[in-house]
């Protein structure tokens, strides 16, 4: 292979045949010593052609795998266990075709998921491979987590102008820079790119579309399982008192110096009993309180957003505490009456959503996924109806943004070992995480050993990689040979995916009605914003 040059040295990759992936490539210094709880620096350039054949080690990070993991479905991510972890993990990774072009082609830089504290940039459910065959470059970006990439404190404040913290936000954003420097030297076009994350990469990505840096280079946003439209930033303050918590569930002192902090062990830094770590409004690396206040001056932007079926808890009650399956259809009515109030009579909900005691909870998980749930912490802002609204309200503030939803509904295939265990296909449903075996087309036999996949899924692989494949192109997933997606940004559209897809487009009867409604109050949308047909 040619060695690509960048702007700290030549690179070479390794040839797939029609595919060539550049492991590793570092975009930052690495963040050790002196460098911890700073923002990132520019990479030593160095003389030689690298070769990047591997991939760098992981972030630091602690996460419990297979019997252990606290998610059921750990083992279809984790079975080849944990890749090495080192604070030296400021690289990234690029997957281009080999098949020659005339013109640039469009990019996708995309950021894990895993909240803020764990997963790494090349987990084998986003592998590039497939859908740089289709045109795209890859890039996946590994980044600083948990305490080393949020840790905010007033002693560290004080070192660094008034703000600390957002470091793996910052890591991000020299990961940006970096892509807008080199990627045309990769054959890529600086301008047109789309950035997107699944779970924790959609807080990590929901900011860059309104960087003032990255405006027309970045085009287009993907957010699967997660539209950020309703996160409020913690402020500095409240993330340095979160920070002062973490000193003391690691029993270290709060009044510690940073030289000192940097002299630690890390693995002395690192204790599941810490706060959850968070990116904070400082007023500086992130000047927006809140993601729609970030989004206002994002200007014209298509989004590409949704969520599974199976990964939207049942508002089992009000007060959001109780997530357990319906037993009856009692049970599933009493919910509905607490959550509607006076509505559930008026609206005559039992005949909107008639249910006997063994479809109870089915349609109980399917009514929360298209938008019957409060914003809470488990709902994270995934369901359909939210998607709809926001595609109006963009189209309103943004003339001329498109946006594109989905509700995945494609339920893996599971063993028989897995029946009657948190495993079982009839629990999990298209669960939390899924959907990218499909949207990456990276599914295949043995990968993972846990999924005996059909051959209706690697149909439906192909498909779903072709549509976000055109999306990331031009900012519309349609083509030939495709379904029909209808946008969110045009009547409220939208698509149910599955083997089987099936499009959607304005209300749809009294109980899509009653839908929009709830959302619209519940999640903070104008009437306007309310078609009434």
């Amino acid at each position: 292979m040619n060695p690509v040059k960048t702007d700290a040295g030549l690179v070479e990759g390794v040839s797939l045949g029609d595919v060539e992936v550049f492991r590793g490539i570092p975009y930052a210094a690495p963040p050790v010593g002196e460098l911890r709880f700073r923002a990132p620096r520019e990479p030593e350039p160095w003389e030689d052609v690298r070769l990047c054949d591997r991939f760098a080690p992981a972030a630091i990070q602690r996460i419990p795998l297979g019997e252990e993991s606290f998610e059921p479905y750990g083992e279809d991510f984790y079975w080849q266990g944990m890749p090495p972890v080192s604070e030296d993990c400021l690289y990234l990774n690029l997957w281009r075709s080999t098949e020659k072009s005339e013109t640039k082609r469009p990019v996708y830089v995309w950021f894990h998921g895993g909240g803020l504290d764990h997963g790494w940039s090349y987990e084998p459910e986003f592998d590039g491979t497939a859908i740089a065959r289709k045109g795209v470059i890859v890039v996946t970006v590994g980044h600083r987590l948990g305490i080393l990439g949020y840790l905010c404190l007033p002693q560290l404040s004080r070192e660094q102008g008034g703000v600390s913290g957002n470091y793996g936000y910052l890591d991000e954003l020299m990961a940006m820079g970096w892509v807008l420097r080199n990627i045309a030297a990769f054959g890529g076009d600086p301008e047109n790119i789309t950035v997107g994350g699944q779970s924790g990469g959609t807080s990590k990505t929901s900011p860059l579309i309104a960087v003032p840096e990255l405006k027309g280079h970045v085009r287009r946003l993907i957010s699967e399982s997660g539209l950020k439209r309703n996160m409020v930033y913690p402020t500095l303050r409240e993330g340095e008192e979160i920070g002062l918590k973490t000193l003391d569930a690691l029993g270290i002192p709060r009044e510690t110096g940073p030289d000192e902090l940097r002299k630690k062990d890390v693995w002395a830094l690192f204790t599941e009993k810490a706060p959850e770590n968070t990116m904070v409004y400082d007023g500086v690396v992130i000047p927006w309180p809140s993601v729609v206040d970030a989004w206002e001056t994002a200007g014209k932007i298509d989004f590409l957003c949704g969520c599974n079926l199976g990964e939207v808890p049942p508002q089992v009650n009000v007060d959001r505490k109780v997530y357990a399956p319906f037993q009856t259809k009692e049970a599933f009515y009493d919910n509905y009456r607490l959550l509607l109030g006076e509505t559930f009579e008026k609206a005559d909900f039992p005949s909107l959503a008639p249910v006997t005691d063994e479809t109870a909870w089915p349609v109980a998980r399917r009514l929360a996924a298209l938008g019957f749930t409060l914003p809470s912490r488990a709902n994270m802002a995934r369901n359909v109806m939210l998607n709809r609204l926001f595609g109006l309200e963009r189209a309103e503030k943004a003339p001329g943004s498109r946006v594109y939803t989905y509700l995945w509904c494609q339920v893996p295939p599971d063993r028989e070992q897995d029946r009657g265990t948190r495993r079982d296909a009839d629990w999990l449903l298209a669960y939390h995480s899924s959907e990218m075996w499909y949207v990456f087309a990276s599914l295949g036999e043995g990968v993972p050993p846990s999924r005996p996949w059909r051959e209706e899924d690697f149909r439906l692989a192909e498909m779903a990689s072709t549509l976000w494949a055109n999306f990331i192109k031009n900012g519309d997933p349609n083509g030939e040979g495709l379904p029909h997606w209808p946008a969110a940004s045009d009547r409220m559209g939208w698509l149910e995916l599955s083997s089987t897809p099936v499009p959607h487009s304005g209300m749809e009867g009294e109980l899509d009605l009653l839908l929009r409604d709830f959302v619209r109050e519940h999640y903070g949308f104008s009437a306007r914003n309310a078609p009434q047909e």
